[in-house]
């Protein structure tokens, strides 16, 4: 379903692209998470939302153990 509202500039459903991304990322599928939340970037999302998008990118980076990208969020 979220794929047929992928070109509705909702925030909801950039809150939606925000949960698909944290499910893909508790499945250990980083990569595919990481994509989600940048997915958020195309909605108006609030702020509150925004700073979980972050600390989430910042999750799935350490993940990844992907070092380069963490410093990003220091």
């Amino acid at each position: 379903k979220l794929y047929e509202l992928k070109n509705i500039k909702d925030p909801e459903v950039g809150e939606c692209w925000f949960n698909f991304g944290n499910a893909l990322l508790n499945l250990n599928r980083e990569d595919e998470s990481l994509d989600c939340f940048l997915k958020t970037d195309d909605y108006n999302i609030d702020t509150k939302i925004r700073i979980k998008v972050l600390y989430a990118q910042g999750r799935a980076y350490e993940s990844k153990k992907d070092i380069k990208s963490i410093e990003k969020f220091r």
